[in-house]
């Protein structure tokens, strides 16, 4: 997050990355989940029996929806759509 606040002090723009934590996340090698690569960690997939739609889901994961809002990163990482999947029904 202290990205966020040295871009905004450099009064530059960055790459609009409204995706994190609804159709973009961050997954670890380790298992951990994160809404993106600038926030932490709010779960581990072996929490959730590697279930990632159950993960996505949990309580844990909409908390942290709601202390982010879209953020202006200047970096290519959250156009990037290689993790991104539409949900199944």
């Amino acid at each position: 997050m202290e990205a966020g606040r040295l871009l905004r002090r450099s009064g530059k723009r960055g790459f609009d990355c409204a995706a994190a934590g609804r159709r973009a996340a961050a997954i670890y090698a380790n298992g951990d989940l994160a809404l993106c690569e600038f926030t932490p960690p709010f779960g581990n997939l072996r929490e959730h029996g590697m279930d990632f739609a159950r993960a996505w889901s949990s309580p844990e994961a909409d908390a942290m929806r709601q202390r982010i809002r879209p953020c202006h990163f200047p970096r290519a990482g959250c156009l990037s759509k290689n993790t991104e999947y539409p949900r199944r029904p």
